[in-house]
């Protein structure tokens, strides 16, 4: 009996890498060409809460060393793997629940917003989602997906020179984003549906490698959760979404008390997807550096032409009234990155332990919800800590 296996990338032919063409210039249209080069990234503006540069603020990683609550696995999937544990587990889920329900409540307030849906998507997408989403294959060093395949399979569709159907040419989905846009193909909305929103916390993998500095630590892991926004509207709504997305983001994490910028992304630091892109770094003391934390980004028509999104203008059911929609999409949080960002943002003076925000405290379980203290965790021998921050 065979055996599925993950692997990295290995694209089987030149053909199955999208490429822009004519039929695709309403994207390329709208994409922003205001900037040439990955150096020239616009800082829109500071928000949140005070720059803190105190010398005793350590990192995250090396402020909770003695808790007993982050561990990374001897045998785990190789150098990027961690556990969290007690505390830190807990404060991971209060962030997740929290940023779900704070942009839940944001969309639902919002007179502009036609419908709001709570989504679980799969862990396990077909290839041919994810690059009508434009995260291409690549190999190499720096690969962007994890693979999954049946090498019987791989070996038996070399021999016959066909591509894999879409239910034996797997990956492992990199953001809650491709599971959302899969559930949406080939669905037809009517334009007084739209814009609807729809909101997911999920798993996302990546095997992107560290390059060191801040990258080191639980800044670039294999796995993380997410909370997802996307939204699905016509031509003349999604520059005003991506807005709202943003709007939405930016006040979160001023909520949480953190130090943020808003960059506008230039044409280098987009994927083919997106037209226009923005993120947000925020300010990691313990670092000493911005971090990203959020991305948000206008796709236009570039997956719903691919994966045939569409609306119905109009009450006609003529096929001649459908327009394909636009799609955008932004990050609410990503865990173990916003992990760092409030344990280095909310340390106390040297030896007094953390003292979190308001809105998180009262999401943690009540044992948790008072001022955390270090104490001195007893030795486990089958975890090391790989002592790199």
């Amino acid at each position: 009996m065979s055996t599925r296996r993950i692997y990295f990338l290995l694209p089987f032919t030149k053909s199955s890498t999208f490429t822009r063409t004519s039929k695709f210039c309403s994207h390329q249209a709208l994409v922003n060409n205001k900037f040439q080069s990955k150096d020239e990234n616009k800082i829109v503006e500071h928000f949140g809460g005070l720059k803190r540069e105190e010398d005793f603020i350590k990192t995250a990683e090396k402020f909770v060393e003695n808790w007993s609550v982050l561990r990374w696995p001897r045998h785990g999937c190789g150098g990027r793997s961690y556990a969290l544990i007690g505390t830190l587990a807990d404060i991971e889920r209060a962030l997740l629940d929290y940023a779900l329900n704070f942009v839940w409540k944001q969309l639902q307030l919002d007179d502009n917003v036609k419908n709001v849906e709570m989504v679980n998507v799969e862990d396990i997408l077909p290839v041919s989602t994810t690059r009508a989403c434009g995260v291409p294959f690549q190999t190499g060093q720096n690969p962007m997906q994890y693979r999954i395949f049946n090498a019987d399979d791989i070996y038996n569709s070399r021999q016959k020179q066909i591509e894999l159907s879409d239910d034996l040419d797997l990956c492992l989905s990199g953001t809650a984003e491709m599971g959302i846009a899969n559930q949406l193909k080939n669905r037809v909305f009517q334009q007084d549906q739209l814009p609807t929103y729809f909101l997911s916390e999920s798993s996302c993998f990546r095997p992107e490698i560290s390059k060191g500095g801040l990258e080191c630590g639980l800044y670039r892991v294999h796995q993380f959760k997410k909370v997802e926004m996307f939204v699905v509207c016509t031509e003349k709504q999604s520059l005003d979404e991506l807005q709202r997305i943003v709007k939405i983001q930016k006040n979160l994490f001023s909520s949480l008390g953190l130090h943020c910028r808003l960059l506008d992304m230039c044409k280098d630091e987009m994927g083919v997807q997106a037209s226009r892109k923005f993120d947000i770094e925020a300010w990691m003391p313990g670092r000493k550096e911005y971090g990203e934390v959020s991305s948000a980004s206008n796709c236009t028509d570039y997956q719903s032409r691919r994966l045939k999104i569409s609306y119905r203008s109009g009450s006609s059911s003529n096929n001649t009234s459908l327009h394909y929609c636009h799609t955008c999409n932004g990050t609410g949080i990503a865990s173990t990155r916003l992990i760092i960002a409030l344990l280095e943002s909310s340390q106390l003076s040297p030896r007094h332990g953390l003292q979190l925000e308001e809105s998180i405290k009262k999401m943690l379980p009540a044992e948790r919800s008072s001022v955390l203290k270090c104490g001195k965790a007893k030795p486990i021998d089958y975890f090391f800590d790989t002592g790199i921050c």
